[in-house]
């Protein structure tokens, strides 16, 4: 391992970039990942990682038996998402349980995570259950709601937060994957298990959920919401049948906010907007990607973008097509590129690239970010490195040219920015910022 890292877990198995695989608290000091069929949890101390709850077939259970130690191997090294079928011992039972959007809920006081089990059935007639379940700091497990819904409305994500009279709300994401920001939402009451009616068709809580942007149906404007979801300001934002409100993200002190509305066309694409919600001056941002991200610096309205390219013909959308990280200074009048890359394709696909890009990480608090580039011309893989606010970029550690991504995997900044957690397949670690060299060279 690198100088200075605290080894987490040394026995890992699983891909943590995997979405529903790894989530941490908003003070990023603890972790819940996915591992050896059950969630675990750490304090990213030093100290051997909690058991909280085990996860029976689900696929990194399946990857513990003898039966799949190739496909186990296979998994690691090249970091797939999903195992093929030949990598199935004939006659056996596939994984029946999926976990999506594993998060921390404040009002929780703990874990939560959907959890989605099918029959083992063919995918197109599977009988699917979703239940959303928490998991508080004693390890208790407690199923907040069961939802059923139709196979094309099925829930794919979902916020849980507690409302001032204790009526816990959550709220339901629905249909596939590739809908799931323009399907209108299902507000639950946990306490009722009955729907909850609103008069609005979107919610985004802020961090600490006491406010809330929505858009109001009657009117489809632009509202700020209060802890009891009463309308407690309006914006001079109108949005059409047109145009979608998929995401937000929030300052610090909850007073900047940028969101990004989808328009029905052209497809993959979305505007990103910021406002200013006590003046309410907003401004609109340069045309993006529909999954680029975006991350408020501080209490200021800076941010930084990180995004992607448009998508070839033949190419594939999850960013190893193109990639940047980009600061867009306060105001936004100007977007400053911190690191980027655009690959050209040969005939229609990635050349020699198949396998699944590593999306940049960022740190609000020290303005940096990390990003995998491709090697050079011929030489397939991508090796990670660390940008700050100036464009000044430091390699991560010596280049192994044995690991597709090298030095390791980063998965998050950590402790205030000041230490990347990241694997190397196997294990799971923190790495201190200050130990990455400027004079780090190329390996053999």
């Amino acid at each position: 391992m690198p100088a200075g890292a605290v080894l987490i877990d040394d026995n890992l198995v699983g891909d943590l970039e995997a979405w529903g695989m790894l989530a941490l608290n908003p003070a990023r000091d603890q972790i819940a990942y996915q591992s050896r069929g059950a969630l675990w949890a750490s304090d990213l101390s030093g100290a051997p990682p909690e058991r909280v709850v085990d996860l029976p077939d689900t696929q990194s259970a399946y990857l513990l038996g003898t039966d799949y130690a190739s496909s186990r191997s296979r998994f690691n090294k090249i970091g797939v998402t999903d195992l093929p079928k030949d990598h199935y011992p004939r006659g056996e039972e596939r994984p029946t349980i999926r976990i999506n959007d594993l998060q921390w809920s404040a009002s929780q006081g703990g874990w939560c995570y959907l959890e989605i089990s099918s029959t083992g059935e063919r995918s197109y007639d599977a009988k699917l259950s979703h239940k959303i379940r928490s998991v508080a700091n004693n390890n208790t497990v407690e199923t907040l709601t069961t939802a059923c819904r139709e196979r094309f409305d099925q829930p794919q994500r979902f916020w849980s937060f507690a409302l001032p009279d204790n009526h816990n709300l959550i709220i339901l994401y629905a249909g596939s994957y590739a809908h799931v920001t323009s399907r209108l939402p299902l507000f639950w009451n946990r306490v009722t298990q009955r729907p909850l009616v609103t008069s609005y068709d979107r919610i985004f809580p802020s961090p600490s959920c006491r406010r809330f942007l929505g858009v109001e149906i009657d009117t489809h404007q632009l509202v700020l919401l209060n802890a009891d979801l009463r309308i407690e300001r309006r914006y001079d934002v109108f949005l059409g049948k047109e145009h979608h409100l998929t995401s937000c993200a929030w300052s610090p002190n909850e007073r900047h906010l940028l969101y990004k509305l989808k328009p029905a066309y052209p497809p993959r694409t979305a505007v990103p907007y910021r406002i200013d919600l006590e003046t309410g001056e907003g401004l609109r941002l340069s045309e993006s990607h529909e999954g680029d991200r975006f991350v408020l610096t501080g209490d200021r309205d800076e941010a930084l973008r990180i995004g992607k390219f448009p998508i070839r013909h033949g190419g594939k959308s999850d960013g190893g097509d193109g990639s940047y990280v980009s600061l867009v200074e306060a105001g936004g009048r100007h977007e400053t590129f911190l690191a980027n890359f655009n690959r050209r394709t040969v005939r229609g696909r990635r050349s020699g690239e198949d396998k699944p890009y590593p999306m940049p990480v960022v740190s609000a608090s020290t303005r940096q970010a990390v990003i995998a580039l491709p090697r050079g011309p011929g030489t397939v893989g991508y090796r990670y490195w660390l940008v700050d606010a100036q464009g000044e970029r430091r390699p991560l550690g010596m280049d192994n040219r044995d690991c597709y991504y090298s030095p390791w995997r980063v998965l998050a900044f950590v402790d205030g920015g000041n230490r990347l957690l990241a694997n190397d397949y196997t294990r799971l670690f923190t790495v201190p910022i200050e130990s990455i060299s400027k004079d780090d060279v190329d390996g053999p």
